[in-house]
């Protein structure tokens, strides 16, 4: 990758405060902005730099244990996420795709599942991703899920519990709770 000068220099004037491995506000670190910023370059740049590769962890996680790529994928910068994911990081590892999920991130589900990450994959508990959506109230990513991926409203966790069961017990909004017992009556009907 080249490096664009004019971008280093940029990302310098809107955070003069950084520097290379020193950590910045919140415990991020200089990959941390950066990735938030979608600047691969700038990230390049960190790297090349005398003792980058030793100083720089690009998988460090800040005081709220958010890594770069967590960060990457938060904020839509899918260059930077490539970028980390050439460089070693590995997005099917940390469970990105739950936590994405879980924030109703449905582009960043969108990007992961291009990349290969399974939609029916399960996390803890033997929950799936509707189920993580549902628990944290996360309806656009509960219609994206049942609408645009033909997940099945009625699939059960660990404990024999469907996402209504879980937007239920977690006292999520009306509307999500209502959504889903439509949809799980219309899947009753089939």
């Amino acid at each position: 990758m080249e490096i664009d000068m004019d971008e280093v220099e940029a990302f310098f004037r809107t955070f003069p405060e950084l520097d290379r491995g020193k950590k910045k506000l919140d415990g991020m670190t200089c990959m941390h902005v950066a990735a938030i910023r979608n600047a691969p370059g700038v990230m390049q740049w960190f790297l090349s730099q005398p003792g980058g590769r030793e100083s720089l962890n690009i998988g460090v996680g800040d005081e709220a244990d958010a890594t770069p790529m967590l960060w990457a994928l938060t904020n839509a910068g899918w260059a930077a996420a490539e970028w980390l994911h050439e460089q070693g990081v590995d997005w099917a590892k940390d469970d990105y795709i739950f936590k994405m999920a879980a924030g109703g991130k449905v582009p960043a589900i969108r990007f992961l599942v291009g990349k290969g990450i399974d939609l029916n994959a399960r996390c803890n508990g033997g929950r799936s991703l509707l189920h993580v959506a549902a628990i944290n109230g996360q309806i656009e990513a509960i219609k994206w899920l049942v609408e645009k991926q033909g997940q099945d409203i009625r699939v059960v966790d660990d404990r024999g519990l469907t996402p209504l069961d879980q937007a239920r017990k977690a006292d999520n909004p009306a509307e999500v709770v209502e959504w889903l017992t439509a949809w799980q009556r219309k899947a009753e009907r089939r």
